[in-house]
């Protein structure tokens, strides 16, 4: 160009350049548009250098959307990393999570989903990996924590320990009034407002999906020889114990119809149970309430009464003893009742020791009274039906009140009950039902007497 020609003349007297014709091997030392591969090597070099802003434009002129991805990827890596602000970390993360999603690249994405504290969605990704420990330990960090999906995860990767604890500490969770709230749907807000009837069905389900998990993985472990029958059993028992313990224990803390819900839900779980280590851990833990029940539905009179004796329900003791054929034990239970129950007269001679008696008292007589004459009212209604259970389980207690009060008259002597002022008008109306009861099992079992009671 013009401009240049008086530097170029002056340059050329001094001989600081020399001028050549234009040949090829001045064309080759001119500038030229680089190839792909020239792109994408340069590319490689500045990201193993971990310039990730140039790798990323070079993978672009090179043409690779793939590379170009996950160099974007690790620039936002980087910028989670390097953050000290916990709301950019997270948006950093989550942006390289969905890249690395975006190309297939798993693991990172778990990685970033973890540290972004996405721990279900990590969990997930993990679990399309088939990678099931990590998964499990992902949902483990999730709060809540879906205990169910942390033992399935466990269970798939054949772990059975971790399984039994997850189910355990699900269960836990599950029937306790408000972690129980976070397995139903919807916000904080709309699950705090909702029935505690509701939250303790809701968690009764999810516990048995829970125990029902644990138990069919027992049983996969004793098919496939990992456990014997012995130990899978034990095991078994271990974990029932554990959970009726768990549920008894949270059921106090609910109220209402939800205690209802979750008593009945131990209850199965007992009868799961082998008879004998369930009476000892019903023993062990005081559960008296729950082995009265198991006994009365086995028909074991012989334990229910000894049990119903230790709980001071005397009346009931003794007819559980008659039923299970021990007779003179159930008369001396009965007698010893109703002789504590005897109201003494003060008499000024003895000061406040023994006087004369003023009225012999049986407790529990109004509740008999009541099932008498229910029952009453059923066999009139039907007289050609036989004794049913309930009525001979009723005769039965009347007869064991009347060898106590026969025995206080014997005791007494005629002239100390003559100072009352007659029998009682509980006594006079146990008396009639008694009768009643006594002629109607004469007319089902064809005896010709009945030997009435009188006071």
């Amino acid at each position: 160009p013009e401009p240049t020609l008086p530097i170029l003349e002056y340059w050329t007297a001094l001989n600081l350049i020399q001028r050549k014709a234009m040949g090829p091997e001045i064309m080759g030392l001119i500038a030229k548009r680089s190839t792909p591969e020239e792109w994408s090597a340069q590319a490689d070099k500045f990201f193993e250098a971990e310039n990730y802003e140039a790798a990323k434009q070079s993978y672009e002129r090179a043409g690779n959307v793939y590379k170009a991805k996950h160099s974007q990827a690790m620039l936002h890596h980087r910028a989670a990393r390097i953050s000290r602000d916990i709301a950019t970390q997270r948006r950093e993360a989550l942006a390289a999570a969905e890249l690395f999603l975006g190309i297939e690249m798993g693991i990172p994405a778990a990685i970033e989903l973890d540290f972004a504290f996405r721990h279900r969605r990590a969990a997930e990704v993990y679990a399309s990996l088939r990678m099931f420990v990590e998964a499990a330990e992902q949902y483990t960090k999730a709060k809540p924590t879906p205990w169910l999906q942390v033992a399935s995860m466990r269970a798939k990767a054949g772990q059975l320990r971790p399984v039994l604890q997850a189910c355990f500490k699900g269960i836990g969770a599950a029937s306790h009034p408000q972690e129980a709230r976070t397995l139903l749907p919807g916000s904080t807000q709309e699950q705090q407002q909702l029935p505690q009837l509701q939250v303790a069905k809701q968690g009764m389900a999810h516990s048995q999906s829970l125990l029902q998990l644990a138990l069919a993985t027992l049983q996969e472990h004793l098919l496939t020889g990992r456990l014997n029958a012995k130990e899978s059993e034990r095991q078994k028992q271990l974990l029932l114990e554990k959970v009726v313990r768990k549920l008894f224990a949270n059921a106090q803390l609910h109220s209402g119809e939800a205690v209802d819900v979750i008593k009945k839900e131990s209850i199965g779980l007992v009868r799961q149970m082998q008879d004998s280590p369930k009476r000892q851990f019903l023993s062990r833990f005081e559960m008296w309430e729950l082995m009265l029940q198991l006994d009365l539905e086995n028909g074991w009179h012989d334990s229910a009464a000894n049990l119903l004796e230790k709980l001071g329900d005397i009346r009931q003791a003794a007819t559980h003893h008659a039923l299970a054929g021990n007779l003179l034990k159930a008369q001396h239970l009965m007698t010893r009742m109703i002789r504590k129950s005897v109201m003494w007269e003060k008499s000024e001679s003895r000061g406040w020791g023994r006087g004369y008696p003023l009225q012999i008292q049986v407790p529990g007589l109004e509740e008999l009274l009541g099932e008498a004459q229910d029952l009453k009212s059923r066999l009139e209604a039907d007289p050609s039906s036989s004794m049913t259970q309930l009525a001979r389980h009723l005769l039965l207690e009347s007869r064991l009140i009347s060898l106590g009060l026969a025995w206080s008259k014997s005791q007494f002597g005629s002239a100390q009950v003559a100072r009352q002022a007659g029998p009682s008008p509980d006594q006079q109306a146990f008396a009639q039902i008694r009768n009643d009861l006594l002629e109607a099992e004469a007319a089902a079992t064809g005896q010709s007497e009945v030997a009435h009671i009188i006071f």
